[in-house]
């Protein structure tokens, strides 16, 4: 009987500490048994984020994950859903992400939620966002309207009802 064994391939991820999308990529490998090497680049300090920015992502941002085949080949993924879905389609028998195909309503219902954490309730959230309002306006009041406009976002997304 031949043993199923996978390609020692190596798994980086460039991530921030307090990004939400890092940490969804991060707990998925975790539920996958995917072994991760995690790299913080500081963002922050220009000359990392010029050498980030050229190296791995033009817009600068994490999570980007670099995949080194036992080859040698680089597969670079700079998106949380996109990582996401590599991990469930290189490793579907490793803790499956996603309800059964033959379950095409529950798929639905579970990219529902991730579009509507992606699209709409993370990026008034996060920290560029943040930045962006800073940059146009530097009122309090005007963040405080930020603020509360998120958590309105947050409270929808906390009050929708399972489907029956």
């Amino acid at each position: 009987m031949t043993q199923h064994t996978e390609p020692a391939d190596s798994f980086r991820l460039y991530c921030y500490y307090s990004s939400s999308c890092c940490h969804r990529v991060i707990i998925a490998a975790h539920l996958k048994s995917i072994p991760l090497t995690v790299s913080v680049p500081n963002l922050k300090d220009e000359p990392q984020r010029d050498e980030y920015r050229s190296a791995l992502n033009p817009i600068a941002s994490v999570p980007t994950l670099i995949v080194t085949s036992a080859s040698g080949r680089k597969t670079r993924i700079r998106q949380s859903v996109a990582i996401l879905e590599y991990f469930e389609e290189r490793f579907p028998h490793r803790y499956p992400l996603l309800p059964p195909v033959s379950e095409p309503e529950q798929r639905a219902r579970v990219r529902d939620f991730v579009n509507i954490i992606t699209s709409d309730v993370q990026p008034p959230a996060n920290s560029r966002g943040a930045q962006r309002v800073r940059a146009i306006r530097g009122e309090l009041d005007d963040q405080a309207t930020f603020v509360k406009s998120v958590r309105t976002r947050l409270s929808l997304l906390i009050g929708v009802q399972p489907i029956r």
